[in-house]
């Protein structure tokens, strides 16, 4: 079942805003009965076999479906992990605390109870970078390495409350009368648990920072430009000395560049 409304195919993107979410309702071509397990409430896909495994983290609206086109090349080689955070797909919703950190502590205790051994390699998209970026913060020694698919920036609410007034304020809207109850609750505590972070240090995780290139109509203006404007700031953040613009992509390059997204994976893959 598709998102009813245009307005509602809005989410966050790397600095903090809406972008058009995929549908969360079409199937998988990866995820069938044989794959797919439920624990703590959370439904997940496993494929493949093969260290690290890869952990897929997706945005802010969106199920493990997002990764269809990605999933089951990595697995040819990889063991392969994606969940529904609580309250998306086939998860039961949660009044667990919801800000980055939690989350990524709830992912790891996932991974743990399911069997899963790090170190493992994390891939985040949207706010689902900003999670995984949690979780090699915390747990450094069990991280083999980070992507990074055009990751929401820490503190983006802050960020684009100044320098996007004008998109802020209709995510607001939107934020207001169609997001579900856990989507207001990610977007609200994005922000928390950042102290516990310590932003000023680098990550000391090898990573990989893809970002977009191309806007849609509705994203030009303030929003383009601050995010623009921010998109090195993961230089710093993450400590690499450059960031990987994909050519004609929008913010779901695992959809427009699905080969983009594999390639950053398998550079970290192929030195195991």
């Amino acid at each position: 079942m598709h998102k009813p409304t245009f307005m509602w195919r809005f989410t966050l993107s790397i600095a903090a805003v809406f972008l058009i979410l995929s549908s969360t309702g079409c199937s998988g071509l990866y995820i069938d009965q044989a794959n797919s397990s439920q624990l703590n409430d959370m439904s997940y896909t496993t494929l493949g076999q093969g260290a690290p495994t890869v952990v897929f983290q997706s945005g802010l609206g969106d199920n493990r479906h997002v990764w269809q086109q990605v999933l089951p090349v990595i697995a040819r080689d990889h063991r392969v992990f994606a969940y529904d955070r609580p309250g998306y797909g086939a998860s039961k919703s949660t009044d667990r605390a919801r800000d980055p950190c939690a989350i990524a502590e709830e992912e790891r205790q996932l991974l743990h109870d399911a069997g899963f051994q790090p170190p493992y390699l994390l891939v985040g998209h949207s706010l689902g970078g900003l999670y995984q970026f949690a979780f090699a913060k915390l747990y450094p020694d069990e991280v083999a390495g980070i992507v990074l698919v055009d990751a929401t920036l820490p503190m983006h609410l802050q960020l684009m409350q100044s320098e996007a007034p004008n998109s802020f304020a209709v995510m607001r809207v939107i934020r207001n009368t169609l997001f579900s109850a856990v989507e207001k609750r990610e977007l609200d505590e994005s922000n928390l648990c950042m102290d516990r972070l310590h932003l000023e240090q680098a990550l000391t995780v090898p990573a990989r920072v893809l970002v977009r290139t191309e806007f849609k109509l509705e994203e030009s203006g303030d929003f383009s430009t601050m995010t623009l404007r921010h998109q090195n700031d993961w230089l710093s953040l993450v400590g690499v000395d450059h960031i990987q613009a994909i050519g004609h992509s929008g913010h779901y390059i695992q959809k427009d560049q699905p080969q983009a997204v594999i390639d950053a994976i398998k550079a970290f893959t192929l030195k195991h």
